[in-house]
């Protein structure tokens, strides 16, 4: 590829947009944080490139969350987590707001299938879905009280999801991109250079980062929900032990959390960007 044409194929702008918020204790976020509650911003990014187009990554909370877990026992998920979500905060609403419509949106990623991160979705029907394969699997594989258990919510998920799809697999991840070592494997999503995913997986089964080389901008890594709080990577402050009880492997987030903290410290000019955090959601404000 050209050294223009890798270029036009850049995203130009990014927007990073908050869907609503919940709450969570801080200790059971990160080390060294207090037991009292933290309001967490529910982020999403949309990402504009030289026509027009955005690519979401993410989608966040919509109010269809709320009638969603009216019943059982999808009403087990808004019993264990308190929200705070309003119409004009979606992440439809807000593009409209910034002179968008759904049918600008061509692509979205999920970085996992956790009902934060979906709840949009239904909004983009002319959308192509990106994500791993190992996410989706294990999305597809669970239904009723067996999904909620594992943080997803199957009605906020479009029938024709898998149609739409293409899906990343471990073969995809062969790319070596020597600047963000010590992640090793990553795949061209998009196979045009515009934005890269690895393995982040810990918090949920075949969770994906993604990096985005912006043109004329820093560079941003989408760390999704490999950990909550910058504080985690700043300084390595897991996460209480006691989120095993809902995350799929406690060793592989502290792992991950170990690279993104290198990767902080070898990178400095690097955003690197968790979808739950306050002070970089605020920071995000510079772009």
């Amino acid at each position: 590829m050209c050294l223009n044409s890798a270029l036009n194929k850049m995203f130009k702008n990014i927007h990073i947009l908050n869907t609503g918020f919940c709450w969570a204790r801080g200790r059971i976020l990160a080390a060294g944080q207090s037991w009292a509650e933290q309001k967490l911003p529910v982020l999403c990014i949309a990402l504009e490139d030289a026509q027009g187009h955005i690519t979401l990554i993410d989608t966040g909370y919509t109010t269809r969350f709320l009638q969603i877990t009216k019943y059982f026992p999808e009403k087990l998920y808004a019993l264990a987590t308190a929200v705070d979500i309003q119409e004009n905060q979606s992440a439809l609403r807000q593009l409209q707001g910034l002179g968008f419509s759904a049918k600008d949106v061509k692509k979205i990623v999920a970085t996992h299938f956790h009902a934060d991160h979906t709840g949009g979705l239904l909004d983009f029907p002319d959308a192509t879905f990106f994500c791993s394969e190992r996410a989706w699997l294990h999305t597809k594989a669970r239904s009723g009280l067996n999904a909620v258990r594992k943080g997803i919510l199957k009605a906020q998920i479009p029938a024709d999801f898998a149609k739409r799809a293409l899906l990343l697999k471990n073969q995809d991840f062969s790319i070596k991109l020597p600047n963000l070592y010590p992640f090793e494997k990553w795949a061209d999503i998009f196979a045009d250079g515009s934005a890269f995913a690895v393995m982040l997986e810990g918090h949920a089964a075949g969770q994906i980062g993604i990096f985005i080389p912006l043109l004329n901008q820093k560079p941003v890594f989408v760390v999704s929900d490999a950990c909550w709080l910058s504080i985690s990577f700043q300084k390595k402050a897991y996460p209480s032990s006691l989120v095993r009880l809902f995350i799929d492997d406690y060793a592989a987030l502290k792992t991950n959390i170990d690279k993104i903290h290198a990767l902080f410290q070898n990178y400095p000019e690097l955003c690197i960007l968790p979808l739950h955090c306050a002070e970089a959601w605020v920071k995000s404000a510079s772009f």
